[in-house]
């Protein structure tokens, strides 16, 4: 099959939607598959790259908000998407963004006037944004559910997920699960110790628990235990979190900003544990990469967190301060259950490996190529190429 992965950002940019891209890719064309993505420009990118065998086009673009996530603008819009989609005429689209209306404007029309099967991945749940944007996301996806019905099916990274798709109305014959993965080899090559310190990584936004997380820390501290805490990320919050690590004088939390690759590596190999203290999560890459290295994780039971974690970790009440200072106290004070996490979250994560997700992947997309096929014997036009309407070129 020639498959295309549609998304806006792509390498060098990392994200948990790039790397699914990647690594999924990586393993499709090693079956034997040819792919595609289809992304854009931002910087001075080559306009075609390969990339560990995928072919990568960019589009030239440019951010139209900065945001999270940030919509852009492809010049020529729709029309040059579009015409982009009908030069690799792929079996199988996989559109992985839903902030970008010249993308979704050229998969309608892809969807009207092409052969190809339409998948479309969904990351994140249904409305998920923050702040004063949030009300702009719920509407966003309300306007952009009818499109996202007609595809062919629709991949969810976790049951939690689907269920929450399902109950807005979505068909669920179409909904299909796959997870997101991890590569085991990020700790087969690096000498994994313990240091003592507490991690999180991730983005320093609201419904992260980060606020809770800190005041789980200042009542560990108050029962005579000063935990040793690193937090790896940035985001709007930062300067928020900071006065509170003040406030509660917890001196040994440290903010460490922005890390690269190879120092989040290096992190989750000194740890001692990892929190992550979601109030809203769909999946939680970080558990996985964390559990890849054999360490302790606590995490919320919010969204799909549970069917990450499984019996590889500890689980509390998103914003239960009392019940997760219980939890870092318990995983901190107990050697045992360290080491009985640890070997319980190396033999989980194995189900959740590259290998493993790409070939439910496959499957998915075979069934969906199989059916534009039988679609296509009774509308022979859809294999034709169809100029796109002057009115759908936006900018």
């Amino acid at each position: 099959m020639r498959i295309c992965f549609v998304n806006p950002y792509f390498y060098p940019y990392p994200g948990g939607i790039e790397t699914r891209i990647l690594h999924t890719g990586r393993n499709l064309v090693h079956r034997g598959h040819e792919c595609y993505v289809l992304t854009s420009d931002l910087g001075s990118l080559p306009a075609y790259e390969n990339v560990h065998g995928l072919h990568v086009i960019r589009l030239h673009s440019r951010l139209l908000v900065p945001y999270n996530p940030p919509p852009v603008a492809i010049r020529g819009g729709a029309s040059s998407i579009y015409k982009a989609l009908q030069r690799i005429d792929p079996d199988v689209v996989d559109f992985h963004y839903r902030w970008s209306p010249g993308f979704t404007v050229a998969m309608h029309y892809l969807m009207n006037n092409g052969g190809s099967a339409m998948v479309f991945t969904y990351h994140n749940m249904f409305g998920e944004g923050s702040g004063i944007l949030r009300p702009l996301s719920f509407l966003n996806d309300a306007m952009i559910s009818i499109h996202l019905k007609r595809y062919d099916a629709l991949l969810c990274v976790s049951e939690y997920v689907k269920h929450d798709l399902v109950s807005r109305g979505f068909p669920r014959e179409r909904i299909h699960v796959v997870p997101n993965g991890v590569d085991l080899s990020i700790a087969e090559n690096r000498r994994i110790t313990d240091e003592g310190y507490g991690l999180y990584v991730g983005r320093l936004v609201k419904t992260k628990g980060l606020y809770t997380l800190l005041r789980s820390l200042y009542l560990i501290k108050r029962r005579g235990i000063t935990p040793w805490f690193k937090v790896a990320g940035d985001g709007p919050q930062m300067d928020r979190l900071r006065n509170l690590k003040r406030r509660l004088g917890l001196d040994s939390v440290e903010f460490l900003g922005h890390v690269t690759e190879e120092e989040k590596w290096d992190l989750y190999a000194g740890c001692r544990y990892l929190v992550l203290p979601s109030l809203f999560e769909s999946f939680g890459m970080v558990l996985l990469e964390a559990m890849a290295f054999g360490k302790p994780v606590i995490a919320t039971s919010a969204g799909g967190i549970p069917e990450v974690v499984g019996n590889g970790g500890v689980v509390v009440s998103p914003g239960d301060e009392e019940d997760l200072a219980d939890a870092i106290m318990h995983v901190i004070t107990t050697p045992e259950l360290r080491s009985e996490l640890s070997s319980k979250a190396r033999e989980r994560v194995r189900i959740f490996t590259w290998d493993h997700i790409s070939l439910r992947l496959e499957k998915v997309y075979h069934e969906c190529f199989v059916l534009a096929r039988r679609r296509s014997m009774y509308d022979p036009s859809k294999l034709k190429e169809i100029s796109i309407p002057t009115a759908a070129k936006d900018t």
